[in-house]
């Protein structure tokens, strides 16, 4: 995090054991650790299970405008909205980046789909951890520190 921090100028923190709590992708440790941190909510628990349920059922494309229809009709403030915006956005460069990882629509493989939502919850975690004074120079931030963490996604295709 220092480096990404030096080089955007920004002052993001994340927490020693964030990291640890993604590296088994065992579902129930990573759902009851982000939850009882306060990284996300119930309610994002719920957002990553239908964009995983999206992804595999009705694609890519169909999964980010269902998701953006959700974000919107939440009625977030402006910090929150940006933070989900945030997400998004990372959700569609990784379909840029690994396409064919996000693009395996109808696939029922159990260990991809546990490994997609990981990832998901992973992303949804991080955009939420954010508290930037300026949010172009975060997302930028951000961005460096998920190219870091890329592996994860990589490592599900296998």
């Amino acid at each position: 995090m220092s480096e990404v921090n030096n080089f955007y100028g920004t002052d993001i923190t994340v927490p020693n054991e964030f990291f640890e709590t993604f590296e088994n992708s065992d579902r129930g440790l990573i759902e009851k650790t982000t939850v009882e941190n306060g990284w996300i909510s119930e309610n994002d628990i719920a957002i990553a299970d239908k964009i995983v349920d999206d992804i595999t059922n009705k694609g890519f494309d169909i999964a980010m405008k269902n998701l953006e229809n959700e974000i919107l009709s939440l009625n977030l403030g402006e910090e929150e909205f940006i933070k989900k915006n945030t997400f998004v956005n990372l959700l569609k460069i990784d379909n840029e980046e690994n396409s064919s990882f996000l693009n395996k629509a109808h696939s029922k493989d159990l260990c991809y789909l546990c490994c997609l939502w990981a990832g998901i919850v992973l992303l949804l975690s991080l955009a939420s951890l954010l508290s930037c004074v300026t949010w172009i120079m975060c997302g930028f931030a951000i961005y460096g520190v998920y190219t870091a963490i890329d592996y994860m996604f990589e490592q599900c295709e296998r």
